[in-house]
């Protein structure tokens, strides 16, 4: 996540630096700023990256614990991230400037972000093939994201502004089909792992175009278009919760119904007990008895 702020943010400084006489705070308000944008994002992406990760390579020797820390550790990471952003942006800050990065500038950083993606693949064990798992889906989910570009352009927006809301419209209608193949499916957590994994790639594709076009946005000027912030937090909320169906921790009302239910099993185990050492001791009784005759 910082990887993926930090270069746009001291390249945006480097922009503006000689518009402003403060450069601490202005380096601050860029780096609040594109942290707002997309941090939370990335941390959105790397969570996507490491349910498909574990859902490719289960290991039922694996602490499911341990990979449901690994799996929200991205998007908390991401979360810091942003309130710290929240903290040090200042947006009225007293200068005029630019939120614009050279194309070159865009696409390095850009270059930067996707090597962090595939580095993340590569250690959640995610290979190429796996991706393209019911691969037809995927298909899908971009074509819709084209359709619903051009129908969008045809209102008069912004080409980004279009391709922005898009993105996130066709994220989360593939995302609430993926759910519903999932629970259609009725099978069990191992039975439903294609599906789980489908929903999580959508996710994923849908954070990783939204995080390229914002450095499309940035070179070109037209980041207050797209209202990332907004954006961000409808990705966080269906990111929450979908990680929630998945990983489902214990809560009171479960807790209190398995207390229960293992109270219940537990009499009975000691009434069965009760009466097998009732029948043994009938039958050596019986034995003895035998013998004496």
């Amino acid at each position: 996540m910082l990887l993926a702020v930090a270069p746009a943010s001291r390249l945006l400084f480097d922009n503006n630096r000689r518009l402003t006489k403060l450069p601490k705070q202005l380096l601050l308000h860029f780096f609040g700023k594109v942290g707002l944008d997309i941090a939370l994002i990335m941390g959105v992406s790397g969570t996507a990256i490491a349910m498909m990760g574990s859902l490719m390579n289960d290991q039922s020797g694996v602490d499911a614990y341990f990979q449901a820390t690994y799996v929200i550790g991205t998007l908390f990471f991401g979360a810091v991230i942003t309130g710290l952003s929240y903290c040090i942006n200042y947006p009225e800050l007293k200068a005029s400037l630019i939120y614009q990065l050279s194309v070159r500038q865009s696409l390095a950083v850009i270059g930067v972000v996707t090597t962090l993606v595939g580095l993340q693949m590569v250690l959640t064990g995610l290979n190429f093939g796996d991706f393209w798992t019911a691969g037809w889906l995927l298909l899908w989910q971009l074509l819709a994201l084209a359709v619903w570009s051009l129908l969008a352009s045809v209102s008069g927006k912004p080409a980004l502004r279009c391709l922005i809301e898009a993105n996130v419209a066709t994220t989360f209608v593939f995302l609430a089909l993926g759910i519903v193949f999932w629970f259609s499916e009725g099978g069990d957590y191992l039975a439903s792992r294609i599906n789980i994994f489908v929903v999580a790639r959508t996710l994923f594709v849908g954070s990783f175009i939204h995080i390229v076009i914002y450095y499309v946005a940035l070179a070109r000027n037209e980041t207050e278009a797209g209202d990332y912030k907004l954006n961000t937090w409808h990705f966080a909320e269906a990111t929450s919760f979908f990680v929630f169906l998945v990983l489902a921790p214990v809560g009171l009302t479960e807790f209190s119904r398995e207390s229960k239910d293992q109270a219940a099993l537990q009499a009975q185990h000691e009434a069965q007990q009760e009466e097998i050492v009732e029948l043994k001791r009938r039958i050596e009784s019986l034995s003895s008895q035998s013998k004496d005759l």
